[in-house]
């Protein structure tokens, strides 16, 4: 199969009509991972019309062999440049056709039966929604954070501040975190995680699809801050719940808080001007000095060992640069 072909349905139902939902999974070194991720979309996608594909940014790790030989039904685009997954689920919008667009991570499984079809039926019934998420849940059964409210200014700044780590309200308001028990209907929320994002094309499309300057991190909150300002609802659908298993294309935490720190530094700056971009940095690195202490205290009461302290004020060191070059 070559790189350009069209994808073999997944099931018979999907060779009459045009598909409903495209299903775009980024991916990047996951071989592993991405392998479980098709086996149990396959299961979903039985009797809905669907086109999978794969944007697979250039991996060594025998990824593009695997799909090619045991999931001959996803169409490969293989050897794409990496600009991030924001580009990259762009570059699969623009070669499929359906209305609705699943976006995903290359290192989900997908447990529960019929998950894929409740979000599309939540999506049917109501017109306003341009981005829906579900529940995240990790491999051992814990939950993992799925949805948020919009950030403010002092985004970046609350990812430097270790001491809010250990003062559960204080982080959660910080971050944007809204619990899962406040969560029981479909509801309206500032941003979804980007794991797992079904997307109403025609909106997509309206508000110009995800911002190729974000290169990995804050481009689903990005997205979805612009579907807020063009009139569309951002939904949460805690009755669809999908594993992450997490971490499948970032080589490593100090990179992907490196990442992080970009992002955010991104996102502040094209919403809320140079100057408060500025004072932002400014305000992250007064975090981050304010955090050395709590890594000593943590060291001297025998809660850290140095060797993890240090690498973790290192990898900070580093993320704040990173943002600073924004």
């Amino acid at each position: 199969m070559s790189d350009s072909d069209s994808s073999t349905p997944v099931s018979s139902e999907a060779h009459n009509g045009v598909p409903v939902v495209a299903v775009i999974i980024p991916s990047l070194n996951t071989r592993k991972l991405i392998a479980t991720t098709l086996a149990t979309l396959a299961d979903q996608l039985v009797g809905v019309n669907a086109e999978v594909v794969v944007v697979d940014m250039a991996s060594t790790d025998g990824t593009v062999e695997l799909i090619r030989s045991e999931f001959p039904w996803v169409r490969l685009l293989a050897n794409t440049p990496n600009k991030g997954y924001g580009a990259a689920v762009n570059q699969g919008v623009g070669v499929t056709t359906a209305p609705w667009i699943l976006a995903c991570n290359s290192d989900l499984e997908f447990r529960e039966g019929g998950a894929i079809q409740r979000l599309l039926d939540v999506g049917a019934d109501h017109a306003e929604a341009a981005v829906l998420g579900c529940r995240l849940q990790s491999p051992d059964g814990s939950r993992a954070r799925a949805a948020f409210r919009m950030p403010g200014p002092l985004l970046l700044a609350g990812t430097f501040f270790v001491p809010a780590r250990y003062v559960g309200p204080l982080n959660r308001r910080m971050l944007g975190y809204i619990d899962d028990d406040d969560l029981q209907l479909v509801t309206d929320v500032g941003w979804v995680s980007g794991a797992v994002m079904l997307l109403r094309r025609s909106a997509l499309i309206q508000v110009g699809m995800f911002d190729e300057r974000f290169f990995m991190n804050c481009e689903e909150v990005d997205l979805c801050r612009r579907m807020h300002e063009s009139g569309w609802a951002v939904l949460a659908v805690p009755s669809v719940t999908v594993v992450h298993c997490g971490g499948g294309s970032t080589p490593g935490p100090s990179r992907g808080l490196e990442w992080l720190a970009e992002g955010q530094a991104r996102y502040v700056r094209k919403h809320y001007g140079s100057v408060v971009s500025v004072a932002s940095l400014f305000l992250a690195a007064l975090a981050f000095l304010s955090s050395l202490p709590v890594w000593a205290i943590r060291v001297l009461r025998g809660r850290y060992r140095v060797a993890d302290a240090w690498a973790e004020t290192r990898a900070h060191a580093a993320a704040l640069k990173a943002a600073s070059r924004v």
